[in-house]
């Protein structure tokens, strides 16, 4: 780890919820990967993902995509009435993917990218969320080539497609963020992008130097 990154790690235990796990540094611009146990060559099996903080909040990024194959945002072309449509720079300061998953399913329920993000279960037993398009674009701000060394470095899947976001730019159309445009809205039945489901923790640091995660669902 040192070596790819040119950063010193720090490991510390943090206690969760469910249990206790482990939390690699990767870097001081918030690269870590979430484990349940010590993030060994035999277990990154148990790792959660790769993420980051904002704001004492930290965003666990899943290690796969959730599904192979590219996906529809939806089976049919319905505003969500709870979510607001959004203009780029609007969506682009979005980082509420979990709420907007609640009403993307309370609305048009499971055929959705949204709920297969939901359904997407984490080693820890996790469920997952759409991500919106600012949590998405952070790929690009913080370097997707670090992002993916991070994922090489846990035996995930790069991110080099396509990901839906759970952000609506019309009642046709919805935003995905392209690692070759980084931002593009399409038709929601077209299967233009994959689905990477996101989890969310509350990070709180004690003056002991141990934290504090608190799922966010």
């Amino acid at each position: 780890l040192r070596q790819a990154f040119h950063h010193s790690v720090t490991s510390f235990v943090v206690s969760v919820s469910t249990g206790f796990c482990s939390v690699s540094f990767f870097s001081a611009s918030a690269f870590f990967a979430f484990s349940w146990l010590a993030l060994t060559s035999s277990n990154v099996v148990d790792v959660e993902g790769f993420g980051y903080d904002i704001s004492k909040q930290a965003i666990i990024v899943a290690k796969e995509n959730v599904t192979d194959s590219y996906e529809q945002w939806s089976s049919a072309q319905s505003n969500i009435p709870d979510i607001v449509n959004m203009n780029e720079s609007e969506a682009l300061l979005d980082f509420n993917g979990l709420e907007n998953t609640k009403k993307i399913i309370n609305y048009i329920g499971n055929n959705n990218a949204a709920y297969k993000a939901y359904e997407y279960i984490f080693p820890s037993g996790t469920k997952g969320y759409l991500p919106a398009l600012g949590e998405l674009y952070l790929f690009k701000m913080l370097y997707l080539t670090e992002v993916n060394q991070a994922l090489n470095l846990i035996e995930g899947v790069n991110i080099n497609i396509a990901l839906w976001s759970s952000n609506e730019y019309s009642n046709s159309n919805a935003w995905y963020f392209s690692t070759k445009n980084y931002v593009y809205n399409s038709s929601k039945v077209n299967k233009d992008a994959k689905i990477r489901a996101f989890s969310s923790y509350r990070l709180t640091i004690n003056s002991n130097i141990s934290s504090t995660f608190t799922l966010n669902y």
